[in-house]
């Protein structure tokens, strides 16, 4: 790292094609997801270097304020909040409000080396020994693919240069949506309290419900009691399960035992964290900037505006 060398037999790597989806047709090679693997000193090495980049990067102010894809403290929750707070402000100026999402189809694939270096030696590193570094480690890559099957175990590819594109190696994250989990717990409910013990089982049910239903949860102030009603329903549901509850059963007590918050209330917790965060600067900067002005009193805002992030004014009290 002292002498910004990257070793070629580091920049190797194997490729293992997975299916997506199970249901996909495994003869289109578009099914497949390409998955990177490297060596574990080569990983080691890389999230050393990636580490100090970050860190002058987010000294020296250079990281975009509005980015929070792959930043610390930084989610869709809180880009959404921001998104849903723009969207509010212009509304309650009268003005238009258009939301444009653009997706691109591979986009790790589509980033070019040359492009990169010259940007991070133009407009970040200035020819600095980490700019050299990540020259070294983005050129004269090669990569091969290997087959995991029974007929073509042992088989590989000639190795590649790669041109483009960065690596998208060591693990595989699969979508899931909160509507699968609570067809899987609500229709085989009973199958799964005979499997499993109650310890288990209330592990399962945290992990796979209560992360989905409070994940993003802060955006869902103002919501209809209808919707709060359809998620206090999962939430129920979720409790008689790990209480093995009837269906009838008064919820009060088992969320008591559980301690778990209502709907409403989780909302309402996952805001005050937030704001928590914002005045202790642990939020992304385009929240805590515009939400906390340091006051020790809430100003008087009107109506309009309390839908507003970016007119709250938190203080402790005196």
């Amino acid at each position: 790292m002292s002498s910004g060398v990257f070793p070629s037999h580091f920049k190797a790597a194997f490729i293992t094609p997975l299916l997506k989806k199970p249901n996909l047709d495994p003869f289109d090679g578009k099914s497949y997801r390409p998955i990177s693997n490297l060596s574990v000193l080569t990983k080691l090495l890389q999230r050393l270097v990636a580490r100090q980049l970050i860190d002058r990067l987010n000294a020296w102010k250079l990281m975009p304020t509005l980015q929070s894809a792959y930043r610390a403290n930084h989610s869709t929750e809180t880009a959404v909040l921001r998104v849903v707070s723009d969207i509010l402000d212009a509304l309650d100026r009268g003005d238009l409000a258009a939301l444009t999402s653009l997706d691109l189809s591979a986009a790790f694939d589509t980033v070019d080396h040359k492009t990169l270096i010259r940007s991070l030696d133009r407009d970040f590193l200035r020819r600095s020994l980490h700019c050299s570094t990540v020259d070294r480690f983005s050129t004269s890559r090669t990569t091969y693919a290997t087959l995991r099957n029974v007929q073509c175990r042992g088989h590989s590819s000639n190795p590649s240069v790669v041109l483009c594109g960065v690596r998208q190696g060591g693990h595989v994250h699969e979508d899931s949506r909160v509507a699968d989990w609570i067809q899987l717990f609500c229709c085989s409910a009973t199958d799964v309290r005979c499997s499993v013990s109650q310890p288990v089982l209330l592990y399962l049910v945290t992990s796979l419900v209560l992360s989905r239903l409070d994940y993003g949860s802060v955006n869902l102030i103002g919501i209809s009691r209808r919707l709060q009603d359809r998620l206090q329903s999962v939430l129920n549901a979720a409790s008689r399960l790990v209480c093995n509850g009837r269906k009838y059963d008064d919820i009060t007590p088992l969320l008591r035992d559980l301690h778990w918050l209502r709907i409403a209330e989780r909302i309402a917790f996952r805001l005050v964290v937030l704001v928590f965060r914002c005045r202790n600067s642990t939020a992304p900067e385009y929240t805590w900037r515009e939400t906390c002005s340091g006051q020790s009193t809430m100003t008087h805002v009107s109506d309009s505006d309390l839908r507003r992030v970016t007119n709250w004014s938190s203080g402790v009290p005196d």
